[in-house]
């Protein structure tokens, strides 16, 4: 779903249901409208990965969010990330 964040207005929502389409092209799909305009895209761990991320920015569009650790973190995020307590996090 894409929804404008001062109101919570719906622009865009597509079901995925991981049945013939990737996840990706989910994604796409539903941000194609909002794409190289240099809007910021918030995902939860589920929909974010490294691959999605680094294509994002591609199409000028910012991305923020968690990340699983298995989704192909960089080694540097593994390392640095491993000494952290509950409740911190890193740039």
């Amino acid at each position: 779903m894409v929804s404008e964040a001062t109101t919570g207005y719906i622009c865009n929502i597509e079901i995925y249901a991981a049945e013939g389409k990737k996840l990706d092209s989910t994604i796409f799909s539903v941000l194609q409208p909002n794409l190289d305009l240099w809007y910021h895209v918030y995902q939860d761990n589920y929909y974010n990965n490294v691959a999605i991320a680094e294509h994002l920015l591609q199409r000028k569009t910012r991305v923020c969010g968690t990340i699983r650790s298995n989704r192909g973190l960089p080694t540097s995020f593994i390392q640095t990330g491993n000494n952290l307590k509950a409740g911190q996090s890193i740039l």
